[in-house]
């Protein structure tokens, strides 16, 4: 350890002193630590001196080490819908896909198991006790109560087709009028007998017409209001009876034709004035506006009906013209 001569301050090893009580200071040496120039001093004073330029770390001053790169890391590459590789960490469309899928499947499971079988049987003995059902806890009931007549009349019509051609076919072939390759028959009728299609899309145009203005019609009427939600769950509810009848009467066609024909109109007829009493029940509508509510109610149904014959003949002929034409 030494000290300055003049001033006593103490000097570190290594360091640049500049003593201010030194007389013979004049040095103009451009002395740099750390490439910054020491502030010089006289007798007279201290004296600034201009900034120099820039310059390259001393040759004393040690080298600071560069910090060492970091390990790289593999981001997963996943496949997009065209078999191209999507971007880093991003999922391609067949994974969202199936993802959606699964969410959707697990959904419906849940509401699938929220599925009151005593509720379920109760519809079919007592089809008014759908006024007691909840939108928020009973939706599959509702939902299965318009869905189930729809099938049935699908399933109906299918086994209506089947009626007929069976008993097309076999009263020509006893004739001996085409052969006797019943077979081949029964398949050239059947598939120039076109009338299952246009059953169903009558009978789902049925169904949302008798619900929507009953609902309409009941909340303009009606003392008190309904959600869409409650509405749909309750009127859809009622119509669950339906579906297995028409199931029913699906089974009576290859026996009797004529009873089932009966029995299918009956439900229908059921179904239409179930759904107009529990409107009323559900809406509270006030005796003085039910005439009016079921006057336009019957009103609607009958256009409806209407249109879907009108449809329904037109499209029958079609079918029976390529039946005959085909022979």
């Amino acid at each position: 350890m030494a000290f300055c001569t003049n001033c006593g301050t103490e000097i570190q090893t290594g360091e640049i002193h500049v003593c201010p009580l030194d007389p013979k200071e004049s040095r103009t040496s451009d002395e740099h630590i750390g490439g910054v120039s020491l502030e010089k001093h006289s007798a007279e004073g201290p004296r600034e001196e201009a900034a120099l330029p820039f310059h390259a770390t001393h040759a004393a001053s040690p080298t600071p080490a560069m910090p060492a790169p970091l390990p790289m890391v593999a981001q997963p590459v996943t496949e997009g819908p065209s078999g191209q590789a999507g971007q880093p960490g991003q999922p391609g469309q067949p994974g969202a896909a199936a993802a959606t899928a699964s969410r959707f499947a697990e959904a419906a499971k849940g509401e699938w198991n929220k599925l009151d079988t005593g509720k379920l049987l109760g519809l079919l003995k007592n089809p008014l006790s759908a006024l007691r059902l909840r939108g928020d806890s009973d939706l599959m009931l509702g939902i299965f109560g318009i869905v189930s007549p729809i099938l049935g009349f699908l399933i109906w019509a299918w086994a209506l087709k089947r009626s007929i051609v069976n008993s097309v076919a076999g009263g020509l072939s006893d004739i001996g009028f085409f052969g006797d390759d019943l077979g081949a028959l029964s398949g050239t009728l059947s598939s120039r007998m076109t009338i299952v299609g246009p059953l169903f899309a009558a009978s789902i145009v049925s169904v949302i017409v008798l619900l929507a203005a009953a609902y309409v019609l009941g909340n303009w009427r009606g003392q008190e209001k309904q959600s869409s939600r409650d509405g749909m769950v309750r009127l859809g509810g009622v119509q669950l009876f339906a579906g297995a009848v028409f199931l029913i009467s699906a089974l009576l066609v290859f026996i009797s034709p004529s009873l089932s024909m009966l029995l299918l109109t009956g439900t229908m007829l059921l179904a239409f004035v179930y759904t107009q009493y529990a409107a009323i029940r559900m809406f509270r509508i006030p005796e003085e506006r039910v005439s009016l509510f079921l006057a336009l109610t019957v009103a609607i149904q009958l256009i409806a009906m209407a249109i879907i014959l009108g449809s329904f003949s037109s499209q029958l002929a079609d079918g029976l013209e390529r039946v005959i034409g085909g022979f």
